[in-house]
């Protein structure tokens, strides 16, 4: 369990310091606003395919559903603002 735990920590630690870098590589291919929509596109398909696999996709968009005005909101507001 605690190789797993540091096993764990070394990954998260090299990819967060690799995207950085990747990140500066890929300023040279794409805008920054090109590389914000690329990253959001990437993990909304990876946390799609994970919620699919544990059949539990139906409750996050029944909650985007019932709040779409609010997600909408924040939406709008974060891509303005950042």
């Amino acid at each position: 369990m605690l190789l797993k735990r540091w096993l764990l920590v070394f990954y998260i630690g090299f990819w967060g310091g690799a995207i950085g870098v990747l990140g500066k590589l890929a300023l040279t291919l794409m805008s920054p606003s090109q590389l914000i929509f690329f990253r959001i596109f990437i993990s909304l398909l990876v946390l799609s395919i994970i919620l699919v696999t544990q059949g539990k996709l139906g409750q996050p968009l029944q909650l985007v559903r019932s709040n779409l005005g609010h997600f909408v909101l924040l939406a709008v507001s974060g891509v303005g603002l950042a």
